[in-house]
């Protein structure tokens, strides 16, 4: 021993000759550190004492106890003995030196282990000699589940293999061997996540290059590969605390039998993270309902909660959250750099909106909207159908490059089936148009034609809601947006779409609010010499091709261009109802027409007067009204006027004629079940029909039957009228009738006849 200590000593002088920095705790560590095997309880016992190591202590203490050892080991062989390693014993020995010999089983001096007489000793006594830390994790006393801190173990050891993670086979160490000099298999190596408990707070740990030799009654944390890795460990006389390389304390132990036992959390139950240290900032991010970074580093940084706590910034992104990727992934901004045509027609932008919850007057539910990219004008088209939208382009087409002398360019649509059919791509490629279109449910590459229907479509409500209008108008109001949008200034455009389509200033001199009462001027032509001259209408938009306002008749549901008119603008009446609902022929199809006729319709040198606001338009009727007699009688635009002549009847030989001079028809009746129970006679339309279902009860007109197997059903349908008998008091009938026509020859019927009487057989 003596040779041992001063080799030591000796050594760490000429290192520190040499230029080396060592202390003197660091020989005095390397002294113990060399100690064969019988020297472990020796060693346990300095490190828990808390006495300072040094040279002189602890060469003081081996020199004393060299003469109670006299062992001829080799001082340097491990603590643990692992694979292939062998003792280096000399097995040169003589009667005299045996009387050193010190046995590891019974601890006696005089003989080896292998020839103890006390073999059968207890586990009890084993447990009270000085080798008891060894002996007791070979016991049965310690669940494989508990974690100790041991200074003697070189490796991290666990018991058990389903703990392993990152599993590998081929590990250096095949076998070990304990303080007891039992060896032990070892199956695998790998990773165990480890769960610790620091007062309230719970930190998770990876513990690498851990051996699993399943023989093993605990598990160990070897305190050399904790340091190794940059962690401190610290014994106290009652604890063990452990902190990571951040200086935080991550785990403690408590003194329970003479052993450090960690404080940790069941393996079974806890998840743990990527390295010996605190939760990182990916687990909280996980933790938190994968919150976004920010978030995240405020509540840490501003302490908003407590025990949130990882090491440095956390910087999630979604490219390294998949999670986050499939539940919060939103589309990408879309950069508004588009750049601008320089000339007319280069590029044309189109759309389509629609369904409209309502079919305005002429049956429409669509809108079709074509916008030039350089001046912004605008052209609407309305359409019952889209497959009408390939005709309304080639009409477009033919329109605009007849005025410009231009052609067009670039053709710029979303994908709808309206644009992309065959036949349209096929017109586009025979006139030379390139074809633009959005990707899939990308409506924001089309960008200016949807926020052109935006701005139509709100201007056109307003027009409705001032106007306090039906919403069967909303062709009307939208004709007359595009009108009014085409004569204002448009985003990055200096001047109006109009001035740079035509060349010209638009005069707005004509503009009234949209929905005042109009009075209209009925021709001579139509109308006696005591009816009125005047029929109240209303404004509902502008005429592009006719000088004249677009009015509204509420009495006959026709909307007519009219240049004799006086608008009562500031009159606050409303249309509140529709005297009448009769189907009328109105154009369906309305768009702002070319530049030249609007230029012409609009000048002030051709139509100032005709669009004065209060004023009247025509005045040679006034002139003329006093001469004036027609030649033939007129019919007026008001009442109904009746004949007074009696018609004679006409007699037919051996036919049954029927005789109703007195009775006439009303215009206006209702055309349909929803027309006649929502006016104002509905009570009287009611009435009409159950008397007529009573009048097929009374004579037994039909009979109940299931349907046959194959055959078509044939509809009816309600007839309503409104007749005048003699004493002019008003009839309303109703008579539901079948229709017939919906039957098919040779599918329905194969021959069709009538029955005829004479009128003598009678």
């Amino acid at each position: 021993m003596c040779a041992y200590v001063n080799q030591i000593v000796e050594t760490g002088q000429k290192l520190r000759g040499t230029g080396f920095n060592i202390d003197d705790e660091w020989i005095g560590s390397l002294l113990l550190a060399g100690l064969p095997d019988k020297f472990s309880p020796m060693i346990m016992a300095i490190e828990h004492s808390g006495i300072p190591i040094s040279t002189d202590a602890i060469k003081t203490k081996l020199l004393e106890m060299d003469g109670n050892a006299g062992s001829t080991e080799n001082a340097f062989v491990s603590k643990s003995w692992h694979g292939s390693k062998q003792q280096i014993r000399n097995t040169k020995k003589t009667k005299k030196d045996m009387k050193d010999i010190k046995c590891y089983k019974c601890k006696q001096m005089g003989h080896f282990k292998t020839k103890c007489p006390n073999v059968g000793v207890s586990e009890f006594v084993q447990q009270k000699s000085p080798n008891a830390f060894s002996a007791v994790f070979l016991s049965g006393n310690f669940k494989k589940t508990d974690w100790y801190v041991d200074s003697g173990a070189s490796v991290h050891l666990t018991a058990n293999e389903h703990w392993i993670e990152q599993r590998s086979t081929n590990t250096e160490t095949s076998e070990i061997m304990v303080a007891n000099r039992n060896k032990m298999s070892v199956v695998c190596s790998g990773n165990v996540k480890l769960g610790t408990v620091v007062g309230e707070t719970q930190y998770e740990t990876t513990v690498k290059d851990v051996l699993c030799a399943p023989e093993l009654t605990t598990n160990l944390l070897s305190v050399s590969r904790l340091i190794k890795n940059g962690n401190v460990v610290r014994f106290n006389s009652d604890c063990c605390q452990i902190y990571n390389v951040q200086g935080v304390l991550v785990a403690t132990a408590d003194l329970k039998d003479g052993v450090y036992r960690l404080n940790s959390i069941s393996a079974a139950n806890c998840l743990m993270a990527s390295s010996a240290a605190q939760v990182t900032a990916n687990t909280w991010h996980r933790r938190f309902g994968h919150i976004n970074s920010n978030y995240l580093n405020q509540m840490k940084n501003k302490e908003l909660v407590d025990g949130l706590v990882y090491s440095g910034v956390a910087e999630i992104e979604k490219q390294n959250c998949e999670v986050c990727c499939e539940g919060k992934q939103c589309r990408l901004p879309f950069t508004h750099k588009g750049v601008r045509a320089e000339e007319l027609l280069e590029v044309i932008h189109a759309d389509v909106c629609g369904p409209m919850e309502s079919k305005s007057i002429g049956g429409a539910k669509y809108f079709l909207t074509f916008q030039d990219d350089c001046s912004r004008m605008v052209f609407v088209y309305f359409l019952k159908a889209k497959y009408e939208v390939f005709n309304c382009f080639k009409n477009f087409k033919h329109l605009v490059e007849n005025q410009k002398n231009k052609k067009i360019k670039a053709f710029r649509s979303d994908n709808g089936g309206e644009f992309c059919s065959t036949e349209f791509e096929l017109f586009l490629k025979a006139n030379g148009i390139l074809h633009q279109k959005t990707s899939p449910y990308t409506p924001e590459q089309n960008g200016m034609s949807e926020r052109l229907n935006r701005t139509v479509v709100e201007k056109a409500k307003c027009l409705l809601f001032d106007a306090n209008m039906e919403k069967k108008f909303w062709a009307e109001a939208v004709n007359t947006a595009v009108f009014l949008k085409n004569r204002s200034i448009a985003s990055g455009l200096q001047k109006t779409p109009y001035e740079i389509w035509t060349g010209n200033k638009p005069d707005v001199s004509n503009l009234r609010i949209f929905g005042s009462p109009v009075m209209v001027h009925i021709p001579k032509e139509k109308r006696l010499k005591w009816d009125r001259k005047a029929e109240k209408h209303i404004l509902v938009g502008y005429s592009d091709n006719v000088k004249g306002y677009r009015v509204y008749n509420m009495r006959s549901n026709v909307v007519t261009i009219s240049r004799d008119v006086v608008i009562m603008e500031n009159l606050q009446e409303r249309i509140t109802e529709v005297e009448s609902d009769q189907s009328v022929e109105v154009p369906v199809s309305v768009g702002v027409g070319d530049g030249e006729n609007t230029e012409n319709v609009h000048s002030k040198e051709n139509f100032t007067n005709e669009y004065s606001g209060t004023e009247t338009f025509s005045g040679s009727d006034e002139s003329d009204d006093s001469d004036y007699s027609p030649e033939h009688p007129v019919q007026p635009t008001g009442a109904l006027r009746r004949s007074e002549r009696t018609p004679k009847p006409r007699k037919f030989e051996n036919v049954v004629t029927y005789i109703s001079s007195n009775s006439l028809h009303l215009d206006g009746d209702p055309a349909t079940v929803q027309d006649a129970l929502s006016g104002p006679d509905q009570e009287k339309w009611k009435q009409a029909i159950q008397d007529e279902l009573l009048s097929f009860e009374e004579n037994d007109a039909w009979e109940l039957a299931d349907i046959p197997n194959g055959k078509t059903i044939v509809q009816c349908k309600w007839v309503f009228k409104r007749k005048i008998d003699s004493d002019e008091r008003v009839r309303y009938r109703a008579r539901l009738v079948a229709k017939g026509f919906t039957q098919k020859e040779g599918i329905d019927f194969h021959e069709t006849f009538s029955p005829v009487v004479r009128f003598s057989t009678l």
